[in-house]
């Protein structure tokens, strides 16, 4: 009896002081690859995505399993379990690697957004949600400050992988009128063209510069020389409105205006929050494969207090008080409620 107590109080007292790197790492190491394929149906993405990837990745050193999963809003994600003791950071150069040779079998469509491979446990550490109590921000305008402002100080928190935000930032949205597009024949691809011809970046040169050396230019004499500049990217609705899709046999010029409506809305519609019954956007957060869990999730609470400074301005209304971000709700305008998974 004596020798079980003194094993248990030996136990006890190394519970409190066994440095948590000692603790082994259970989980496997895990790379996942992910890419979108705007305005395809779960099948399409299955066959023209996911197959060609799957079958270029099958194989990776040390791999054990893969599992794969595609949705009807066009996404495809690819998760490869790798055995125990596998170095991740190889695990995700030989991933990438593979992934690059597949890159020929997919879609322009893909290939443009990118297929982004990242080393990622799938057990997420915590979720979080962001709400506005009193209904001066919307759902667009709250996920698009975590955006910018809060999701980027959680993943530069040492152990963190990844943070996926459920909802949508901020995105210019065409909406085209199927009637008035039939009657001046205009398909969508027309309308992508449009935009792509119309909305870019483009080096315009210089005006009036001289040749250094040599006999090139003879007889130009420019006392100044000028960097053209190009506006750029469009940045307004106005902007888009007016781009021109087509000449009409009248001398008039068909603008986008006239076939579709252009507005500020979400890039994604694929998620709805809310808390208490106010608008709010949940965000989840990944871990790193790494074997201290508790770590990332202390700092990531920390991070919310130091994102106080970059709070939105409160509305004058007496009813609201400065804005306040933290992991507890500090301020009735804006709350950030944090839950973490209890372990077994």
């Amino acid at each position: 009896m004596s020798i079980a107590i003194m094993i248990l109080l030996v136990g006890a007292i190394s519970y409190f002081t066994l440095p948590l790197e000692s603790y082994p790492d259970i989980a496997p190491p895990t790379v996942q690859v992910s890419a979108t394929y705007t305005g395809a149906s779960a099948d399409a993405v299955s066959h023209a995505v996911i197959q060609p990837l799957e079958e270029s990745i099958n194989g990776v050193e040390n791999m054990t399993y893969m599992t794969s999963t595609a949705t009807n809003s066009g996404s495809a994600t690819i998760t490869i379990y790798f055995k125990q003791g596998t170095n991740a950071d190889m695990c995700a150069v030989n991933v990438q690697n593979r992934v690059s040779k597949a890159q020929g079998l997919l879609p322009q469509e893909v290939t443009r957004i990118g297929v982004m491979t990242q080393k990622r446990q799938t057990s997420f550490l915590q979720i979080d949600a962001l709400e506005c109590t009193n209904g001066e921000y919307d759902e667009d305008f709250i996920s698009n400050y975590l955006d910018i402002n809060v999701i980027p100080q959680i993943k530069r928190i040492k152990g963190v992988g990844d943070v996926m935000e459920l909802g949508g930032t901020y995105s210019l949205r065409i909406w085209m009128d199927p009637a008035k597009m039939a009657q001046y024949g205009l398909i969508p691809a027309d309308i992508s063209a449009a935009l792509a011809e119309q909305n870019l970046e483009s080096p315009t040169g210089l005006l009036g510069e001289n040749p250094v050396n040599g006999t090139h230019g003879e007889g130009i004499d420019n006392p100044f020389s000028f960097t053209m500049k190009y506006t750029g990217r469009l940045a307004s609705i106005d902007q888009f409105e007016n781009i021109v899709l087509k000449a009409l046999p009248d001398g008039n010029v068909l603008k986008l205006k006239d076939v579709a409506k252009a507005e500020l809305g979400a890039v994604s519609y694929s998620f709805h929050g809310g808390a208490n019954g106010h608008e709010a956007v949940c965000f989840l957060t990944f871990r790193l494969p790494a074997p201290t869990p508790r770590r990332p999730t202390t700092s990531s609470s920390t991070s919310w207090t130091s994102s106080r400074r970059t709070s939105p301005p409160a509305s004058s209304s007496p009813r609201c008080s400065a804005p306040t971000t933290s992991s507890w709700p500090l301020s009735p305008m804006w709350r950030s409620r944090s839950s973490w998974p209890s372990s077994s």
